[in-house]
């Protein structure tokens, strides 16, 4: 766990490059198992070069969100096209 310089952030950086933003209240923080007194401070200019990932709070945990592309439209494949060309 990381935070800004500041320490007004909390962030965890995961081993593949992504920083979640973690909401700064107990209730989150005692969710993840997480003591913001060990987060280690970090410039906001090296943090941001990370991927962001989603917020990690509980609010987002229990939203909802629909995945699925509602376009409608399939695109076909034909087998007889020849490849490159």
């Amino acid at each position: 766990m990381v935070t800004a310089d500041s320490r007004e952030s909390l962030f965890w950086v995961s081993a593949n490059g992504v920083r979640f933003g973690i909401a700064n209240d107990e209730s989150t923080l005692r969710a993840l198992g997480l003591d913001p007194s060990h987060a280690v401070q970090a410039p906001w200019p090296l943090l941001r070069t990370f991927a962001a990932g989603p917020a990690l709070s509980r609010e987002a945990a229990l939203l909802a969100r629909d995945t699925v592309p509602t376009l409608g439209q399939v695109a076909v494949m034909t087998t007889t096209a020849k490849a490159g060309g």
